[in-house]
């Protein structure tokens, strides 16, 4: 079962642990996303110490609708 909570602002959000090729893994607080495709978006301070081996980029619509081009890297989460 996974368990979260509730934030001040109404979001859903869940802890997950991120494993790139440096350890220690980072723990995050994500925020659940009914729109989920199958990739996560970090922030740079996350993927700086782990050292994730850069994917390409990947395109992404926002919630506004407007379109852009994001950064991929390879981790493993759990």
């Amino acid at each position: 079962m996974i368990t979260g909570k509730v934030t001040a602002e109404l979001e859903g959000t869940i802890e997950l642990e991120v494993n790139g090729s440096s350890p220690p893994p980072q723990r995050v607080e994500a925020v659940i996303d009914t729109g989920f495709n199958g990739y996560l978006t970090l922030p740079n301070r996350v993927i700086g110490p782990l050292n994730l081996s850069p994917a390409g980029n990947r395109s992404a619509t926002l919630g506004d609708g407007s379109a852009v081009i994001l950064d991929a890297f390879l981790a493993t989460v759990s």
